[in-house]
């Protein structure tokens, strides 16, 4: 995770228009928690019962990594890199509902 970053630093409207990725696993402005334990590219855990909101997300093809922009409740934006590769965070990004879901869509 990088950061943290003041309030207002990845402003969704200043980003990338939504990845098709993006599209089906998060909503832009939605809180989420985490359900699932994992790890990102800077070997940072995200542990059960970690909630963000989320932001927006960038992709960079060079690295295969993308990287996710998020707010905490202390109102500090981080990022959370994760690598698209089966060494790495490649389980996590293609079954991303599976490791966190929407606070407002839990039972």
């Amino acid at each position: 995770m990088n950061g943290p970053h003041k309030s207002g630093t990845f402003k969704s409207d200043c980003l990338p228009s939504e990845l098709a990725w993006e599209t089906q696993f998060l909503k832009r402005g939605r809180t989420y928690t985490v359900t699932k334990w994992f790890v990102d590219a800077d070997n940072d855990a995200h542990a059960v019962g970690e909630e963000w909101t989320f932001i927006a997300s960038m992709f960079s093809r060079f690295d295969d990594e993308l990287t996710l922009c998020v707010r905490f409740a202390t109102c500090e934006e981080w990022t959370i890199p994760l690598l698209w590769n089966t060494d790495s965070q490649a389980d996590v990004i293609e079954n991303f509902s599976g490791y966190v879901c929407e606070v407002s869509s839990r039972v």
